[in-house]
């Protein structure tokens, strides 16, 4: 598994290739990342999922730029 790092882009989602909207993962809003980390469960993809290695990598930046989630 390729390890996702701010530079590199979001590879699905709204944000990813298929929508016309590519960002960097740098540039994913958190609340977003926080939807796909509590609602779709990603946090328990850790070992298989790049953007859930993403996400718990950044946890404390995520908190910082989205308070109001659970994370």
């Amino acid at each position: 598994m390729k390890e996702l790092q701010d530079i590199d882009m979001m590879p699905w989602g709204m944000y990813g290739p298929d929508k016309g909207n590519r960002r960097m993962m740098q540039e994913v809003p958190a609340s977003y990342l926080h939807h796909f980390w509590t609602e779709k469960g990603l946090k328990n993809e850790v070992a298989t999922n790049p953007v859930a290695e993403y996400i718990r990598r950044n946890l404390d930046c995520m908190k910082v730029e989205y308070p109001d989630g659970i994370w």
